[in-house]
């Protein structure tokens, strides 16, 4: 018993010297389990669901960019205001026209023409134009175009045709007057060799004296 009480006397001492308890030694332990524990869990921030980018299937909007398909009613609007020329004089024709109508009329035999424009072609409006612009009133030949409100020029279908024949009829004329002049001047030219020839002759040949 006295070795028992000196041990359990001498622990107590060492207790005391130490400043410390058993039970604190325990606290002590515990506090620092505690506080590796904190350290070593993760630290998650709280979610801002206001700032969060969530995808969402929602139907795109239409951008700027974006040109509708028009209403077939709109689309017959427009057509309509798209023709705001004046109309043709009645009587008359457009430019446009009238290539139209004489492509028609040169497919047609003529007397004295003959077929000027073959069957698959066509006088081109632009060629219409041109007549009309180097024909005018101050030529010797003007073509039968007037102006009309809104319009550059208008045609009458008839007399259109009829300055069209005249023209290719001295176009006609001017080519058989130039075959002709070339055709005299060829024969003139022919007639003058075969003329100078026997003289050429005649000059070369030698003179012989009488005995």
């Amino acid at each position: 018993m006295a070795l028992r009480k000196s041990r359990t006397k001498t622990a107590t001492e060492e207790v005391r010297n130490d400043g410390k308890s058993p039970e604190t030694d325990i606290t002590n332990e515990n506090q620092e389990n505690i506080e590796m524990s904190t350290a070593t869990e993760p630290q998650f921030a709280e979610p801002d669901f206001e700032n969060v980018d969530v995808d969402v299937d929602a139907p795109a909007e239409a951008s700027e960019d974006t040109v509708a398909a028009p209403v077939e009613g709109e689309k017959l609007a427009k057509d309509k205001k798209e023709s705001t020329r004046p109309p043709v004089p009645e009587g008359k024709v457009s430019p446009v026209q009238f290539a139209k109508i004489l492509s028609e009329h040169l497919r047609q035999e003529h007397p004295e023409l003959g077929v000027r424009l073959p069957e698959g072609q066509s006088v081109a409006p632009q060629v219409v134009y041109s007549y009309i612009k180097n024909n005018g009133p101050e030529s010797k030949n003007p073509f039968p175009a007037t102006k009309a409100e809104g319009r550059t020029a208008v045609v009458d279908p008839q007399a259109g045709l009829e300055w069209w024949d005249a023209k290719d009829l001295r176009v006609k004329a001017q080519k058989a007057g130039a075959a002709e002049k070339a055709a005299k001047k060829a024969a003139k030219g022919s007639e003058s060799k075969s003329g100078d020839a026997p003289t050429e002759v005649a000059e070369q040949a030698p003179i012989v004296e009488a005995e």
